[in-house]
């Protein structure tokens, strides 16, 4: 829809910090509407084949890595982490690095 700029920083404010949950698609529909999207767009487009294969896809993968919340990071298919065993926010990023920089020693090694 092209409109992830309009609503993505208002629907981080109500899900982290107003407490709303937007787990049915028609209380989605419902808050893009009061950012300026049409509903009935919006819905259209969440119900299209494109969309619910992408959602299918986010929910296998989310299976297979075991998510269970977010911020979750997931290191070249191998390792999983998030703020809690990261040891805090600060250090996950710092994680994040040295994972990613050990898989790229490991696969410059491997040619």
């Amino acid at each position: 829809m092209g409109v992830e700029h309009k609503v993505h920083a208002a629907v981080f404010e109500a899900i982290q910090k107003g407490g709303k949950r937007l787990t049915d698609k028609n209380d989605m529909a419902d808050f893009v509407a009061t950012q300026g999207v049409n509903k009935d767009d919006f819905l259209k487009t969440f119900d299209s084949f494109a969309v619910k294969g992408k959602i299918a896809q986010y929910k296998e993968l989310a299976k297979k890595y075991e998510v269970t919340g977010v911020p979750t990071m997931i290191v070249n298919g191998k390792y999983r982490f998030d703020l809690g065993s990261a040891g805090g926010p600060e250090k996950t990023l710092q994680v994040a690095d040295q994972l990613i920089d050990k898989e790229r020693a490991a696969a410059k090694a491997a040619k």
